[in-house]
Parts: structure tokens; sequence; C-alpha cells
């Protein structure tokens, strides 16, 4: 029997492992996602502010 509890374990271990670490990716992606718009944003309202001094 505690081998059985064993393997189970070392079953839902590594997949709650898994999860853990896509749901940290998923979130860095997400912020680096938004820092990419942000910097996008800026960048094309400098642009937009440049085009229209001259």
């Amino acid at each position: 029997d505690e081998a059985h509890q064993s393997l189970i374990f070392a079953r839902v271990l590594p997949s709650k492992n898994k999860y853990l670490m896509t749901a940290r990716y998923s979130i860095l992606s997400i912020f680096i996602k938004n820092i990419h718009i942000h910097s996008l944003e800026r960048l094309l309202h400098n642009n937009f502010a440049s085009c229209q001094v001259e």
C-alpha cells in the first residue's frame, strides 16, 4: 500500500510541477507582452509627435 501511495505521489508531483511552471511562464509571457505593448505605444506616440512637429 505504501508503494502504491508513493507511486501516486510520484505521478501527481510532476504534473503539479508542470502546472506551476506553465503558470509561471504564462504570467511571464503576459508581463513581457505588456512591456512590449507599452514600449511600442510609446515608440508610435513619439514618432507621431515628431511627425506633427515637422
